[in-house]
């Protein structure tokens, strides 16, 4: 009779394992991307507030690249800039304030000049200084303020969008490039140039009182910071000088502590594009997007795979590019036609409330 009941329990416990977890997330699709989008540019970053609005680039193959601002409530924007010519420009995004406005990168086709841009919300579009013909100047971020900051060509900051650069120094090093500005704090992101024989790159970080920090990755080879939290917690990459394999990292400064962050298969070029304020990071690993929260011994923080948790057989997410401070995910992927065709789009995460307490 035991052993009868035993087969039962075991049958019923067999059984309730095929039953599908409910996914921790819910999905918004934003928007649709062409099928010859130009797939070097979309992965490369996007713009997220905490409120929910999102931005990207929309960029085919033959065509310039355009901005995309989606806020909740409103009809999606569709930004495009042009020259004094009258010639289109190529547009890039940094990344987006809370106040909408969106920081980023015009190019100019005939000439390949850069010039930085601001885009408020609802209107007004401001060229940073200079913006003669011939320069190369990019913005990278903007912050609750309107402090920006980018590289023109190096690492600078703009009070406001209409003021003039100031360069920002680095000690020692031969070129400094930032990536990222904190929401608040005026605290700083980005790489440098050594002085070694191979001109490598490192991540460096510059605190809100002006102290920069040109060494701080622990065994780091060579690589980037990509973002920076208002608590001066950054993430990024590491690069192997010999094989190029990308590896993430992130940083809190407090003991001066390097976390590695693994991906999801030996091999893997894994990537840490985005954190929040509570250094939930994202990024991808491989062809997948994946978020770093919880902490394993020694250090090291596990991958999960946002593909796999969205229990949609149809859906890939191939790029976790931004994080909000509620955990939302902007990402770049796809679903998966009848015929196995790709059909490209943009994606909005949106988690349980309760499921990020970040340790460590």
């Amino acid at each position: 009779m035991w052993q009868a009941i035993l087969r039962l329990i075991n049958t019923i416990l067999s059984l309730l394992r095929l039953i599908p977890k409910a996914s921790p997330w819910s999905v918004d699709v934003l928007g649709d991307l062409s099928a010859d989008s130009d797939l070097d540019v979309v992965k490369q970053s996007g713009g997220l507030s905490n409120d929910g609005a999102a931005a990207w680039v929309e960029k085919s193959l033959h065509k310039p690249g355009i901005l995309v601002r989606r806020v909740p409530g409103r009809t999606p924007e569709r930004i495009t800039m042009y020259q004094l010519s009258g010639a289109q420009v190529d547009l890039r995004i940094g990344n987006m304030n809370d106040a909408h406005d969106i920081a980023g990168m015009a190019i100019s086709n005939p000439t390949g000049s850069t010039w930085g841009i601001v885009i408020h919300d609802q209107g007004g579009q401001v060229w940073l200084r200079p913006s003669f013909e011939g320069v190369t100047v990019s913005a990278s971020g903007i912050d609750g303020l309107g402090y920006v900051v980018g590289n023109a060509p190096n690492a600078a900051a703009w009070e406001t969008p209409t003021s003039d650069p100031v360069a920002i120094s680095g000690e020692t090093a031969e070129i400094l490039l930032v990536a990222a500005v904190s929401p608040n704090g005026r605290h700083m992101a980005g790489d440098y140039r050594g002085t070694d024989a191979n001109l490598r790159h490192f991540p460096w970080y510059r605190s809100g009182d002006g102290v920069a920090h040109l060494d701080y990755v622990e065994n780091k080879e060579a690589g980037s910071a990509h973002d920076i939290n208002a608590a001066q917690v950054s993430c990024g990459e590491n690069r192997d000088p010999v094989t190029g394999l990308k590896s993430a990292w992130r940083f809190q400064p407090v003991g001066s502590k390097t976390n590695w962050l693994l991906g999801l298969a030996d091999g893997d070029d894994v990537n840490a594009l985005s954190l929040n304020k509570n250094g939930v990071t994202v990024g991808y690993s491989g062809d997948r997007a994946v978020l770093w929260h919880t902490w394993q011994t020694g250090g090291q923080y596990k991958a999960a795979d946002l593909t796999a948790e969205l229990n949609d057989a149809n859906v890939v997410l191939a790029r976790a590019l931004r994080i909000n401070d509620q955990s939302d995910i902007l990402c770049f992927g796809w679903r998966v036609g009848a015929n196995g065709e790709k059909d490209y789009k943009m994606f909005l995460l949106h988690a349980a409330s309760s499921r990020f307490q970040l340790g460590g």
